[in-house]
């Protein structure tokens, strides 16, 4: 993820892929289009619950 990003909290890479440094990093790709973290998704753990 460090290769593509546009910008990237400065935490170590174990600790990037979790709330809130997630949703800082903005990818660029090479169309000029940005990427970030979809900030509407629904926690996995509840989503489970509910359907068991």
């Amino acid at each position: 993820m460090r290769k593509y990003a546009k910008f990237i909290p400065n935490v170590p890479s174990e600790m990037l892929v979790h709330r809130p440094w997630i949703d800082m990093v903005k990818i660029e790709t090479e169309d000029c289009r940005e990427w970030v973290r979809e900030p509407f998704v629904v926690d996995v753990w509840m989503d489970s619950g509910v359907a068991g």
